[in-house]
């Protein structure tokens, strides 16, 4: 009975977030840079463990807007769950150095730091 719950609760999760990801979609297609849409949508491919999809999202928006902290630890994370933690390093330092006080990226950073050790 308990797996058919956690079952049923994984599909309306998935559920949720391909309606999510249509969402999205539709949006970039009215305005291709909606930024709030490509990180949006970025995080929700990251979340399905989709991180090449979710890196071009993230690259878009920093063709938008290179300095960007929240893109930049974003895609930091990304990078670092594919396995390369010192570039993941390197974006979150970036983002810190464009907003000292972004809490992602510092967060992120301290956690990173925490693995190469």
């Amino acid at each position: 009975h308990r797996d058919l719950h956690l079952s049923l609760r994984r599909q309306r999760q998935m559920c949720i977030r391909d309606r999510a990801l249509a969402m999205y979609d539709r949006a970039l297609n009215l305005q291709p840079k909606n930024m709030n849409a490509l990180i949006n949508k970025g995080s929700v491919l990251h979340t399905l463990e989709k991180y090449s999809e979710a890196l071009s999202c993230y690259n878009i928006a920093l063709n938008i807007d290179k300095n960007n902290p929240i893109v930049l630890a974003y895609k930091g994370l990304c990078i670092g769950e594919t396995g390369n933690i010192r570039l993941a390093i390197k974006y979150f330092k970036k983002a810190l150095s464009i907003d000292n006080e972004c809490e992602l990226a510092e967060i992120s950073l301290a956690t990173a730091k925490g693995i190469t050790k």
